[in-house]
């Protein structure tokens, strides 16, 4: 919490880690106490979740923790996070506390019997018998949505209680995806890129199709980058995610936080409405993030001749330059088949944005830090 004055005693309660994350720890709950929650139903799942919720990805285990104290009640993870170490952290951060907060991870396709063993291990890590939500990981087609393989697995998880309900996440492709999960009929979920510079009319509306269908909405990749505080009003950080929020079709939003300030900020939005002035900042954000912000259309995707994986490269140029961290971009460059590896000798790129951003020096920055 910036500009917070700790003693000694609450040094000792919250300990050198917890101050290099941020100043806070329970200090913010002694000093603001409990946030004024908002909360949203999740679509047919009937779950009244905390508009304001946590992905977990980047999130200490600290910081997962205090958000279930501060009463934060949905927490997404999956299989693959930090190798499997994010939901090993999750279940620490969150024992105890398991009556009170809804657990969502995400498994990577495949056979029914590796989709039910990433499950058994997901389960272990997490110290929980079933999830709240079992979701497929990072889908952007209608035949992934529709994969016959995928539903047996989701449906066998629920058939066995290891899961109440099913889900999958889209960065690419999202507005197929979400109309896909729809009449799919299975899906009760959709976890999807969702932000003031993605959400062009398409998208906008495949989420309000999934709204009157009882498909809940969770926003993803709501915020991007670290810019200076307005006088007074929102951050645009804040505002970012107030506007995602103000959607009557989004449920809640899991907004990527590494930090107790980020989490106090984040906290801080439910119950706010935008002004003008906030939408003038919103304005600004989305000028100085044009380049990282990837609207996830697909339409760049196949178009390199050399097989490089456009929107998956801009994607760990989002968590590399806009989130700031390295590791998880290179975590997440690392397992590419298509990297921008040809790049770098690469005489001109003929790969067009629908957006007109412009690709390059992008592509072959991001493979410079990170291959």
């Amino acid at each position: 919490m910036s500009g917070t004055n700790l003693t000694r005693r609450d040094f000792l309660k919250i300990g050198p880690t917890a101050v290099a994350l941020g100043v806070a720890g329970p200090a913010l709950l002694a000093q603001t106490g409990a946030p004024a929650l908002e909360y949203k139903v999740l679509g047919r799942t009937g779950l009244r979740v905390t508009t304001v919720s946590l992905g977990c990805m980047v999130a200490p285990e600290e910081v997962i923790a205090m958000a279930g104290d501060l009463g934060i009640n949905w927490f997404d993870t999956a299989h693959g996070y930090k190798g499997g170490r994010n939901e090993a952290e999750v279940g620490r951060a969150l024992k105890g506390k398991r009556d009170r907060v809804h657990i969502s991870t995400k498994l990577r396709r495949g056979s029914v019997e590796e989709m039910m063993a990433q499950l058994e291990t997901s389960l272990t890590r997490l110290q929980t018998d079933y999830v709240d939500m079992l979701m497929v990981h990072a889908l952007s087609s209608r035949a992934q949505v529709l994969d016959e393989a995928t539903i047996a697995a989701l449906e066998r998880a629920k058939e066995e209680g290891k899961t109440r309900f099913l889900g999958l996440s889209t960065h690419s492709n999202m507005a197929e995806c979400i109309n896909s999960a729809v009449e799919a009929k299975v899906y009760d979920v959709v976890l999807t890129t969702f932000n003031y510079t993605a959400a062009d009319a398409r998208l906008t509306e495949a989420v309000e199709n999934a709204g009157k269908a009882g498909v809940g909405i969770i926003a993803m990749k709501t915020q991007l980058g670290d810019f200076p505080d307005p006088q007074g009003g929102l951050t645009p950080h804040q505002a970012a995610l107030r506007w995602v929020l103000e959607n009557p079709h989004v449920a809640c939003a899991v907004p990527g936080t590494r930090d107790f300030t980020q989490l106090e900020q984040n906290v801080a939005v439910m119950g706010r409405r935008l002004s003008a002035a906030d939408r003038r900042e919103l304005e600004n954000y989305a000028a100085a993030t044009r380049t990282l912000h990837c609207t996830g259309c697909a339409g760049c995707d196949t178009q390199c001749p050399r097989g490089v994986n456009v929107p998956e490269v801009r994607r760990c140029a989002m968590y590399l330059e806009g989130y700031r961290d390295p590791g998880l971009a290179r975590e997440n460059y690392l397992q590419l088949a298509g990297n921008a590896a040809p790049c770098e000798d690469c005489a001109s790129c003929v790969v067009s944005c629908a957006r007109g951003t412009r690709l390059q020096p992008l592509l072959s920055r991001v493979h410079r830090h990170l291959a």
